[in-house]
């Protein structure tokens, strides 16, 4: 009963523990992830709203009427060189061929898009800015984007520059160091394709490689991804290790960042609660165990003792007592039954002389008689009774001669 006692509520109560705890590290789980994606989204839009202000500022220049030409051009090459999201700008005719490239000098070898298509045009048009598909890089990723030079509100041209990703890159690298302990494919960024533009590690990767064998990735298509969405569930991972992970969307691009790390180390609170419950259950339970046998044992010792004591009596040994000491119903038993234990010695005694009387009186009276004497049946006044009663003589042959000759103990016992 105790046990019973200690272990139901420590069941139940380990049980709820358990689920209310994994419930709220899945939920801070979830939402880690989510604040680690936010500030990375945070970077890559300031990144890329950087380079589009970098853009603007060029496009505005070079559209400048009350310029001149050499001077307009310097002003962009000074801001190319100026700006830290922008190492070269393309210059594109309103049908999207390139005319010119404004550069610094250690960016020789990037060379923007010798046209732009229909497609990215139009969209610069339309929304002002247009974010084409990434590119590889060496070693980091690029970012075409696109917009459009006005003069009096009419498009008289494009402005464009494969923005890299090396901010990004080292934000990511960062947040894998700071929050997510270094742990391996922890951190990503992919684009509508799956390819990988940012990487935790980016020494283990090459530069948008597919992404799609990623098990946070798994049931998420490229129609899925503009937007803000989110994803965030468990997964196992190629190599069989089971995982938490959480999909987020970028508003303004279709990309997507992906946070995922071993459930163990997500889990890890939740692990160490579930060891110290049961090492505390366990530890209880004996505990309870212990206890409710040492009461058990307090309160049967007085009933054995009593139990013991009950069978001395039916064996007559009346000499020996009990006492109990638990100042209860028992302990008064006790007293009785040793009391009753002493009447029982001091009958004992009483009948066993009265049993050497009736034994002594019998050498001299019938047994009839010793009867009714003992039990005071017999009157025992002095002057007797008057009846009428037969008396038989008998005489021993040659009695007298043996006596003469014997000494009296020697005829007493003839």
């Amino acid at each position: 009963l105790g046990a019973f006692l200690t272990i139901v509520p420590l069941t139940a109560l380990g049980i709820a523990l358990m689920s209310e705890a994994s419930s709220t590290v899945r939920t801070m789980t979830r939402e880690y992830q989510l604040s680690i994606a936010g500030d990375l989204s945070r970077t890559i839009e300031s990144e890329l709203g950087d380079a589009e202000n970098g853009l603007e500022a060029v496009g505005r220049v070079l559209t400048n009427l009350e310029l001149s030409e050499s001077t307009a051009i310097e002003l962009a090459i000074n801001l190319v060189a100026a700006h830290e999201s922008i190492d070269h700008v393309g210059v594109y005719t309103r049908g999207g061929e390139l005319l010119d490239v404004i550069r610094e000098e250690d960016t020789a070898g990037v060379r923007p898009p010798e046209t732009l298509s229909d497609d990215i045009r139009e969209l610069a048009v339309t929304d002002n800015v247009a974010t084409g598909a990434a590119v590889a890089g060496t070693p980091y990723s690029r970012v075409p984007i696109i917009l459009p030079i006005r003069a009096k509100d009419t498009v008289t041209g494009f402005v464009g520059s494969l923005v890299s990703l090396e901010r990004v890159q080292a934000r990511v690298e960062q947040l894998s160091v700071e929050r997510l302990d270094s742990l391996p494919d922890a951190l990503m960024v992919v684009d509508e394709e799956m390819r990988i533009l940012a990487h935790s590690d980016l020494d283990e990767i090459t530069p948008l490689s597919s992404a799609r064998d990623s098990g946070a990735l798994e049931g998420v298509s490229t129609l899925e991804l503009p937007g803000a969405l989110v994803k965030s569930g468990d997964f196992t991972a190629a190599d069989g290790t089971s995982m938490v992970g959480t999909v987020t969307g970028l508003r303004s691009l279709p990309w997507a960042i992906v946070t995922q790390i071993p459930r163990d180390f997500a889990y890890a609170s939740v692990t160490t609660m579930r060891r110290a419950l049961i090492i505390v259950s366990v530890v209880a339970i004996v505990l309870a165990l212990l206890i409710a046998f040492s009461i058990a044992r307090q309160i049967t010792r007085p009933i054995q003792e009593l139990s013991s004591f009950a069978q001395d009596l039916a064996d007559r040994r009346f000499d020996r007592r009990v006492t109990v000491n638990t100042r209860d119903e028992l302990s008064v038993l006790g007293d009785v039954l040793s009391s009753a234990a002493a009447d029982l010695q001091a009958s004992e005694v009483r009948i066993r002389e009265e049993e050497a009387i009736r034994k002594d009186l019998r050498r001299y009276l019938s047994g009839e008689l010793v009867d009714r004497v003992v039990r005071r049946v017999q009157d025992m006044k002095l002057g007797g009774e008057r009846r009428e009663i037969s008396v038989m003589f008998a005489v021993v042959v040659a009695f007298t001669p043996i006596a003469d000759s014997l000494a009296a103990e020697d005829a007493v016992g003839l």
